[in-house]
C-alpha cells in the first residue's frame, strides 16, 4: 500500500513540473514604468549559424509591437539613419549616433537586443534570445528580457499544439514577452 501511495505521490509531482509554465525573465531598474509609447527598434544581432532568423525575428517583433499599440519608428527611417551614419545592419551602434537619432526622430527609448542560439533538429526548434529596453540619450538598460523555448514547450498531447516553423515560435515567445511586460506595467500603451 504504501509502495502504491509513493508511486501516486511521484505520478502527480511529474504532471505538475511537467504541465508548469516557462515565463520570459524580466529584469528592470526599480520603480521602472514607461509614459512612451513611441520607440525606436534597431535591428538584432546575430549570434547563430543561421543567416536569417534575426531578420525574421526583428520583422515578427515589429509587427507585434505594432499590434500592442506601440508607435514604431518607421524600419526604412532607421535604416536610411544607418546607412548615412555609414553603419552595417547588426553592426554595434556608438551612444553618440543613437542619441542623434533619437534627437531627429523625438524619442526617448530604444529596443536591441541579440538571437543568442537557434537550433533545429529535425523536428525541434529551440530559440533563445534577449530583448533590451534602453534609455536613448543615457544608454542605460531600463530593461532586460531573456527567454528561452524549445517548440516542445508548446505539445499539449501527442503532438498537438507543437510548433515546427521559426515564425510560429517566434510569435508566441514574443507574445509571451510582451504579456510579461503587461503584467509587471513596463509599458501602458
Amino acid at each position: 500500500m504504501d509502495r502504491r501511495l509513493l508511486i501516486l505521490i511521484i505520478v502527480i509531482l511529474f504532471f505538475i513540473i511537467s504541465c508548469s509554465k516557462s515565463v520570459p525573465e524580466v529584469k528592470t531598474v526599480k520603480n521602472f514604468s514607461l509614459d512612451t509609447c513611441r520607440v525606436i527598434v534597431l535591428p538584432f544581432e546575430n549570434q547563430t549559424k543561421d543567416p536569417t532568423i534575426h531578420k525574421i525575428f526583428y520583422r515578427i517583433l515589429l509587427d507585434s509591437l505594432n499590434e500592442e499599440g506601440f508607435f514604431l519608428v518607421p524600419e526604412g527611417q532607421i535604416r536610411r539613419f544607418l546607412i548615412m551614419e555609414r553603419y552595417l545592419v547588426g553592426e554595434n551602434i556608438p551612444l553618440t549616433s543613437i542619441q542623434l537619432l533619437a534627437k531627429r526622430t523625438k524619442t526617448k527609448i530604444f529596443i536591441d537586443g541579440a538571437i543568442l542560439s537557434y537550433e533545429k533538429k529535425e523536428k525541434n526548434l529551440k530559440l533563445a534570445f534577449i530583448i533590451n529596453v534602453k534609455d536613448a540619450y543615457t544608454g542605460k538598460i531600463l530593461c532586460s528580457t531573456y527567454h528561452v523555448r524549445t517548440s516542445e514547450d508548446y505539445r499539449k498531447i501527442l503532438h498537438f499544439g507543437k510548433i515546427y516553423s521559426p515564425s510560429t515560435l517566434i510569435k508566441r515567445m514574443i507574445k509571451e514577452v510582451l504579456m510579461e511586460w503587461e503584467q509587471k506595467g513596463i509599458f501602458s500603451c
